[in-house]
């Protein structure tokens, strides 16, 4: 079997490995992932810390927390590794992938109620041009685990940035079903009305 081969069938088990999650058929799923692991040599190694990505989102669906923690972990270890490399390259700025990959820890530890999640949120939202799906995304993470964590002060100073610059509890509801086009490429609105009714409904806001 040529490399372009066994190429397609990685992508073929990586597609699986998501489908049969969705589909609640854990183990199929595992079994997905454990032929991935097995033609790792045949994909970019930026292709599998995705497929590693996918699985700690199938943990995080079946509650599975410390098991997807040290994925995880994994993921940012090896992200950071790869970022080391490129610093002595000119290849400019922080890689997307490690943002994604811290934003992703700190989903982890949120999930777990613990109080680290806010120092890779953070991390994560420096990395992300400001205005992008990435960045909106971590925000609204960031936002959950403030609510969760009742960090009040927090919220408020981090709500703005996700509701279009607005502060008063109004013109944040006013925002969401006014969001352009152009806004709901990188931010989906019913995320959005979610945090806002969470947050309305524990007083944070």
């Amino acid at each position: 079997m040529s490399c372009v081969d066994k190429a397609l069938v990685y992508a073929f088990y990586d597609g699986g490995m998501t489908a049969f999650n969705h589909l609640g058929k854990s183990d199929v799923s595992v079994a997905c992932f454990e032929k991935c692991q097995a033609l790792t040599h045949t994909v970019p190694l930026e292709t599998y810390m995705e497929t590693v990505r996918r699985r700690i989102v199938a943990k995080i669906d079946c509650y599975k927390y410390e098991e997807a923690l040290e994925l995880a972990k994994y993921v940012v270890d090896v992200e950071e590794q790869i970022q080391h490399i490129r610093a002595s390259l000119p290849m400019g700025k922080q890689a997307i992938s490690l943002g994604q990959s811290y934003s992703q820890l700190g989903q982890v530890y949120a999930y777990m109620e613990r109080p680290e999640a806010e120092s890779y949120f953070l991390p994560a939202i420096d990395i992300f041009t400001v205005d992008t799906d990435d960045y909106y995304r971590t925000v609204s993470y960031l936002l959950h685990y403030y609510i969760d964590a009742e960090k009040q002060r927090d919220y408020e100073v981090w709500a703005p940035k996700y509701f279009g610059g607005s502060s008063k509890v109004a013109d944040q509801l006013t925002y969401i079903p006014n969001m352009t086009d152009d806004d709901k490429a990188v931010q989906h609105e019913s995320y959005a009305l979610y945090v806002y009714i969470k947050a309305l409904y524990l007083s944070l806001i």
